[in-house]
């Protein structure tokens, strides 16, 4: 298991696409040729060749052409690269973008422009104010766009012509957990690349968890016999500990058994340990639900965990991927992305785990999306006489996306050549599966006081009071809470 970026590629290939932490945008880019190309890729022989069956799902668009009219699509800069290519390269993934882009445009006779936006959320939000066509669809990061949302600068995609939301390029998941009373204002799927590469997941260093005593035939057995717990995970991170530099202080020049940061480190148990921060009352509206007994325990062990275990440094300032790479981490909770940047030059073998669960009675493994990823909404301001071109244009550059693009990414992978471990390939199963998304995440920074990231804070300073810390922010939170249902009344 050297490199394994086939092998998630391959689940997104096989799983039609489901469903935090804010960071600063230089974190979050993830270029469109940070996958390499072999030149010596084969083809095997066109009647040998399995039928993709992703290229037999119909879209059920109708036969209309729209004269050259150009979709026009908003987006910042580092969201660029998943909707528009600008020539052919020879790099796959990029090729595999502009291709797509042609097939639709050649089908329905029509353009996508994609308009660079310094801030997404409030251009949605000027443009709506003032009555202006300056753009028909906005790429926003998900965090962001909150404010938008509450500010009604977006359509409802159910009563969108031609999107038929059960299709398998929308993020069935993302959609049925972000509607409420029958409206959804945002969705994501396979036109983000990011709702895949965003995904967390426990990475491993094989080399050291191996010198600690645990082969990775231990992990794994582990995982299927439901012992893979954030307690049993606690034993194992106990005793990987190795003070490199002699100076008696933990520093990021030491060997840990787990290593992270602040923010992301931590938001994503919230969800791994099966905690919502949001749920729903009995007329399908937004509560808060991270306000339980369930979250005091879950901080007990997450405290025994990154705060007080010898052998867990959360020091790495969002560079987890990088010590691992240099074989000072047993483990890392990171997301795939990682895969195609830092961990592609790694020189010791690692693999990929599910997040350890809460305890032996939760039914999945669960993981969550880093809270960055594309998400896109339909302007009010599109008069309704092209809502049938906005609907029926963005649901093809989104079909396409499920069959050009994915398959080029896991094809790219495999044919350079990055092993394919069967187990591996059933870890990513698992974490396919078990991804959930929490709609407090896309209103956290705007309308929630951040309450969704409260547990950072709870966690570093060694305190379970979730109830003091939400008492603190109540109004606010409850005011908030008023006007995201609000904006779905």
């Amino acid at each position: 298991m050297k490199r394994l970026l086939s092998v998630i590629l391959f689940a997104a290939v096989v799983l039609s696409m489901p469903a935090a932490c804010a960071r600063t945008e230089e974190d979050a880019v993830l270029s469109n040729d940070a996958v390499p190309v072999s030149a010596d890729m084969e083809t095997a022989p066109a009647e040998t060749e399995a039928v993709d069956p992703r290229l037999s799902v119909p879209d059920d668009l109708p036969d209309v052409r729209y004269n050259g009219q150009a979709l026009r699509i908003a987006s910042e800069e580092r969201s660029r690269f998943e909707l528009i290519a600008d020539d052919l390269t020879g790099e796959s993934t990029n090729d595999a973008l502009y291709n797509r882009n042609l097939t639709v445009s050649e089908r329905f006779d029509t353009a996508l422009e994609v308009i660079t936006v310094a801030d997404a959320s409030n251009s949605a939000i000027k443009a709506v104010s003032a009555g202006t066509r300056d753009y028909d669809i906005v790429s926003l990061i998900n965090y962001q766009s909150g404010g938008a949302i509450v500010k009604n600068s977006f359509r409802n995609w159910y009563d969108m012509p031609n999107v038929d939301l059960a299709k398998p390029w929308w993020s069935n998941l993302i959609v049925e957990n972000s509607t409420i009373n029958g409206k959804v204002f945002t969705v994501t799927g396979d036109a983000a690349i990011t709702a895949l590469t965003y995904t967390f997941a426990m990475f491993y260093n094989q080399k050291v968890c191996e010198n600690y005593g645990y082969p990775v035939a231990s992990l794994y057995k582990m995982v299927y016999d439901n012992e893979w717990t954030i307690d049993r995970f606690t034993s194992v991170v106990n005793g990987i500990y190795s003070d490199n530099n002699g100076n008696g202080e933990k520093d990021p020049e030491d060997t840990f058994g787990v290593g992270g940061d602040q923010w992301d480190a931590i938001d994503v148990w919230i969800s791994a340990l099966g905690q919502p921060v949001s749920g729903r009352d009995e007329n399908g509206f937004m509560t808060i639900a991270l306000v339980s007994e369930k979250t005091v325990s879950m901080l007990e062990k997450l405290i025994r965990l990154l705060n007080e275990s010898p052998g867990a440094f959360l020091g790495y300032a969002r560079a987890e991927s990088t010590f691992m790479a240099q074989d000072l981490t047993a483990f890392a909770p990171i997301f795939f992305n990682d895969c195609f940047t830092v961990l592609r030059d790694m020189e010791s073998p690692y693999g990929i785990l599910p997040m350890p669960k809460y305890d032996e009675a939760q039914e999945k493994y669960l993981t969550t999306l880093m809270d960055e990823f594309s998400t896109f909404g339909a302007l009010q301001s599109v008069p309704s006489s092209d809502l049938e071109f906005v609907g029926t244009v963005f649901s093809a550059l989104s079909a396409e996306s499920y069959r050009q693009v994915y398959p080029v990414y896991y094809d790219v992978a495999l044919k350079n050549k990055y092993s394919e471990d069967p187990e591996t390939a059933k870890m990513i199963d698992m974490i396919m599966e078990g991804r959930t998304f929490d709609l407090a995440f896309t209103f956290g920074t705007s309308y929630l006081n951040r309450f969704p990231y409260c547990i950072r804070d709870l966690v570093i300073g060694g305190s379970t009071d979730i109830a003091s810390k939400y008492a603190a922010s109540e109004s606010a939170i409850k005011k908030g809470v008023g006007k995201i249902n609000g904006a779905y009344e």
